[in-house]
């Protein structure tokens, strides 16, 4: 069985998932997972530091940065 049917809303497994995706060039799908990840768990940095890394990747600096700029303070 998958993880992601196993329990589809949680914030580790999307953004497992969402590395996944990116991995297999599916920038957007991975994206979403990221969004939906933070939506989610807002106080966990993993999806923040995905989705900085995917849109870094894509040429998209500038959204990286501001993704990083809402990380949650430790």
């Amino acid at each position: 069985m998958r993880a992601s049917a196993i329990n589809p809303d949680r914030a580790l497994t999307l953004d497992y998932y969402g590395q996944i995706l990116f991995a297999l060039g599916r920038d957007e799908e991975a994206l979403t997972k990221f969004r939906r990840a933070i939506a989610v768990e807002p106080s966990f940095k993993g999806p923040y530091y995905s989705m900085a890394d995917v849109l870094r990747r894509t040429g998209h600096d500038d959204e990286a940065k501001e993704v990083l700029k809402k990380l949650p303070k430790s």
